[in-house]
């Protein structure tokens, strides 16, 4: 088969000698034959994929030569037929299942059929082709959602966003073939390979069953999770910088999880395999992620009276969480729900009793819309959750200090089209916070999944992602089950959102009403010598119960007497009883002529305005001040002071204010404001603390505590200061240098207020500088400078550097002594052996820091 169908097919940047296709495009193909082939011989092409002698249809294509096209069919044109050889244009269809194919030919002549294989060929989706689920009509959204092979993943927190360089890797030697190991090994292949196959046609199928296989937690898939901070029998998830080198050692060490890998990770693998499939795909980070266990829409976070957290529930608010959206149409829900779709591979919790998220229509979680599949309760709390906090009393009291309906959903990232900037997409998730129509969505999807709601049993450990839970499985089968298979619209109310009735004891299987039954029609009388069956079949809990038998002796019909009129409607021709006469008229209008009894004296004048020239009593001398503004710079007495919410809400009001840049090595210096929101003085115990974190917000260490009094004049400032030195978190500092202040302040006989800050300590910078310029083939070199940022020695440091299309495999070298503050350079020699614009990524790692950078490099071919 000829290698020029590639660049036609955009397949050219593989790195795998198959012959690799899109779908919905033609390609050539030339049979060359040892004699000319005669027009009464019959040639049949066939396409297999999937296990043999499978039956499905779309799996095993048969065809013929023919001399037109079949629309939306397996074709095969003869274009010419030089000498010996047909050259043959073939054509597969936009929805043909994707997968690797053999193709074979069967010549037949005079009862006598030859069979020959042409050869082997992967077919992919077609973001390209207009009739393929994947379409996108944008050319530069296609260049980066599929093509591109590097990008950026966001990570931080809310307030300080950093851009993580990856290396995607798509195109990179054997990663293809990798990628459709992958749904040879997943459940549903095992399960049922032939219609697991089948089903590849679909690139909601296979994202929802890439999305389980990117964990380890049900099938052995590429990567185990592991939220902690030692990783001394695996590889630290921050030490990755690429795809590629992970799935690389998943098929190197037989499929077994690669250790280990946290959500970005996960995130940034699964772009990979999706986008070397053929889905346009990309990473997404939602800053102030929430994780919301018991579908109430509510966070509920607790302290006790220190400012400690404490882990009461399995709810919690992670600084950032990545995912994936995929494009593509969703047939199942309607044109609406199409376009990007969630898909989430960290494993979190289960769907259908595994381990993967989505897709979920991001317009879904707009909208609110959360009966839709798949996983739309799961990811709209994500971004939608309401933030409770509570403080936890030594007497097991639990007070409310705070409700925050903004907090969650902020900054939701990706990478934009073209560069590496940051683009806010917030938009596409949800309405403005605090707007009404956001409320209205609120309000919309609360009681969808109240209505819903089933109990659930769980037990999670946010550091062992083996442990299973019971979800929200029972409420997505009973919205699956009961979802109408017409499209729905944002806004329509369904039957489905009812509350269940009561089961009505049912005797006869017929519609049921809140009225009087109707007496049904007569039957046949006397009735059989023998005894009647009557099945009768209920609802329970809006669902059709079982059928139950009841046993009942021979009796009269129930309409003995039809003439009977229905009991509602006894007396059908007298009248309504306010109307006994119809000659009559109505009471109030007895007498037409008569005005009526409130209008007697239209003319009189209405007495409130008896003497409209008579000035209002309030203005009797217009230069004489109004007496209710008498003293004008007076502040009104109940908006005294504008940051009081109610009379009802806190006394003071504060936040922690940096005095001087976060960099890791250096003491941190912070101030504590707090206003006094009355007019009395008021004297505040504030109890300080400090704990570093994961970028999930468990604690791993508490690593400063105090206690503060002070005494704050009305409508005053009072200020707390205090330093956080290196040496109390740089031993416990974990991957993404976060830190958590907590100040829990109590006012005599008054609500107590919690104040949070999370800080993000910076790594010092790293430069990469090209010292030649970037050609295709040739060698370079570069050069890497870095500080060691802490003033003491550091040992054994470890520098990984990589980039698709410029290096073959990824470079580590060992920095074995480094002096306190001492800077660093070094050179890396490379040879790019791709074209274009390439994005070089270096990793400088030990136990104390860990820094990170990258720079684009234009590779040119002379």
């Amino acid at each position: 088969m000829e290698e020029s169908n590639r660049k036609g097919h955009h397949t050219e940047m593989y790195n795998i000698p198959d012959l690799i296709l899109r779908r919905g495009q033609s390609f050539w193909i030339t049979l060359d034959f040892d004699r000319p082939i005669q027009e009464w011989e019959s040639i049949v092409f066939t396409a297999q994929t999937g296990p043999l002698n499978a039956k499905f249809y779309n799996i095993n294509v048969e065809f013929a030569l023919s001399n037109s096209w079949s629309s939306g069919m397996w074709s095969a044109v003869l274009e010419s037929a030089p000498g010996n050889s047909l050259r043959i244009i073939m054509y597969s269809p936009a929805n043909a299942v994707i997968g690797r194919y053999n193709l074979t030919v069967q010549i037949s002549i005079m009862g006598h059929t030859s069979t020959y294989s042409l050869g082997k060929f992967i077919l992919l989706f077609n973001p390209w082709c207009l009739d393929d689920e994947v379409y996108m009509a944008n050319e530069d959204e296609r260049n980066e959602y599929v093509m591109n092979d590097n990008g950026i993943v966001f990570i931080g927190s809310e307030k300080h966003i950093a851009n993580l360089a990856w290396n995607f890797g798509q195109f990179e030697s054997n990663i293809l073939n990798i990628c459709l190991d992958m749904l040879d090994r997943s459940l549903n292949y095992r399960n049922d390979p032939a219609a697991d196959c089948s089903k590849r046609n679909s690139p909601m199928y296979v994202g929802r069953v890439i999305s389980a296989m990117i964990n380890s937690n049900d099938d052995y898939g590429v990567l185990e999770g592991k939220w902690e901070k030692e990783f001394s029998d695996g590889v630290d998830p921050n030490s990755w910088t690429g795809s590629v080198e992970i799935l690389w050692k998943w098929q190197k060490e037989g499929y077994q999880p690669v250790k280990y890998g946290q959500c970005w990770v996960f995130a940034a693998v699964m772009c990979t395999v999706l986008r070397s499939l053929g889905i346009p795909t990309r990473v997404i980070t939602n800053f102030n992620s929430a994780h919301n266990t018991d579908g109430n829409l509510c966070v509920d976070l607790h302290y006790d009276n220190d400012g400690k957290f404490m882990e009461v529930s399995d709810d919690s608010i992670w600084n950032f969480h990545v995912w994936d959206e995929s494009w593509f149409l969703r047939k199942d829900l309607g044109q609406f729900y199409g376009g990007w779709q969630v898909l989430d591979s960290t494993p979190q919790e289960q769907s259908q009793n595994v381990y993967r998220c989505g897709p979920t229509s991001v317009n879904a979680v707009k909208e609110g819309d959360v009966q839709l599949p798949y996983d739309t309760p799961f990811v709209y709390s994500e971004v939608n959750a309401d933030r409770v906090t509570w403080i936890c009393h030594k007497d097991g009291r639990k007070e409310q200090a705070h409700s925050d309906t903004k907090a969650v959903g902020q900054f939701i990232s990706t990478k934009a089209v073209g560069s590496n900037d940051r683009v806010d997409i917030t938009h596409s998730y949800k309405y403005p916070e605090g707007s009404p129509k956001e409320r209205e969505v609120f309000e919309k999807a609360n009681r969808r999944l109240t209505n819903y709601r089933a109990p659930a049993e769980r037990s999670y450990d946010v550091n062992n992602t083996r442990d299973r839970r019971v979800t929200n499985e029972v409420l997505m089968d009973t919205i699956e089950n009961s979802r109408p298979r017409s499209n729905t619209l944002p806004s329509r109310p369904t039957t489905n959102m009812l509350r269940p009735r009561p089961t009505p004891n049912v005797l006869l299987s017929r519609p049921m009403s809140n009225s009087v039954a109707s007496i049904p029609s007569a039957v046949d009388w006397p009735p059989r010598p023998r005894s009647n069956t009557i099945h009768a079949r209920g609802v329970a809990n809006g669902f059709p119960s079982r059928s139950t038998e009841r046993v009942y002796n021979p009796r009269p019909p129930v309409n003995t007497f039809p003439e009977r009129p229905p009991p509602l409607n006894t007396f059908p021709e007298r009248p309504q009883p306010l109307n006994t006469y119809p000659d009559r008229p109505q009471p109030l209008n007895t007498y037409p002529d008569r005005p009526q009894p409130l209008n007697t004296y239209p003319e009189r004048p209405q007495p409130l305005n008896t003497y409209p020239e008579r000035p209002q009593p309030l203005n009797t001398y217009p230069d004489r001040p109004q007496p209710l503004n008498t003293y004008p710079e007076r502040p009104q007495p109940l908006n005294t002071y504008p940051e009081r919410p109610s009379l009802d809400g806190p006394d003071i009001a504060g936040k922690f204010k940096l005095l001087g840049p976060l960099s890791m090595g250096d003491d941190i210096n912070l101030l504590l404001s707090l206003k006094n929101l009355t007019t009395y003085h008021r004297q505040i115990t504030v109890n300080l603390s400090a704990s570093c974190i994961l970028y999930t917000g468990r604690r791993i260490n508490d690593i400063f505590q105090d206690q503060k009094s002070l005494i704050v004049n009305p409508s005053q400032e009072g200020h707390i200061s205090l330093q956080i030195p290196y040496s109390l978190y740089g031993s416990f500092l974990a991957d993404g240098n976060m830190i958590q202040v907590v100040a829990i302040c109590d006012l005599p006989f008054r609500k107590k207020v919690v104040i949070t800050k999370e800080l993000v300590l910076d790594n010092p910078p790293i430069s990469i500088k090209p010292l030649e310029m970037a050609v295709l083939n040739k060698k370079m070199n570069v050069e890497v400078r870095f500080t060691n940022p802490v003033s003491f020695v550091v040992k054994d440091c470890t520098v990984a550097v990589e980039g698709a299309g410029l290096i073959d495999r990824q470079l580590t070298a060992v920095v074995p002594y480094i002096k306190p503050k001492q800077k660093i350079k070094f050179k890396v020699e490379l040879t790019p052996f791709r074209s274009g614009t390439r994005q070089l990524i270096v990793h400088v790692k030990c136990r104390h820091f860990s820094i990170k950078g990258h720079q684009h490099l234009t590779v040119v071919s002379l």
